[in-house]
């Protein structure tokens, strides 16, 4: 498991933030004969970004060898709601 940070330019004119802070987790779910590999790509925003701590972007990626020197990559995604994002009375 990885973990990197960074931080993004945000270019949305609605928002009063230029830039915010994320942080990206890659996990090796499967490795088999250096031919096989699924990795798991999930995306965090902070809660600096408007609903950034809402929801999460997840991916996922598997790269298989099936001839010398030929691969496939078959790629995954979809978002992840962590919390409700309705206003509550």
């Amino acid at each position: 498991c990885r973990y990197v940070n960074l931080r993004v330019p945000i270019e949305n004119p609605l928002s009063k933030v230029k830039e915010g802070a994320v942080r990206e987790k890659h996990t090796i779910l499967k490795k088999q004969d250096d031919s096989v590999y699924v990795i798991l790509h999930e995306t965090f925003l902070s809660n600096e970004i408007p609903y950034g701590d809402s929801f999460k972007n997840v991916s996922q990626f598997c790269l298989t060898q099936y001839s010398n020197g030929k691969s496939r990559l078959r790629s995954f995604s979809g978002i992840e709601f962590l919390k409700s994002t309705f206003v509550k009375y």
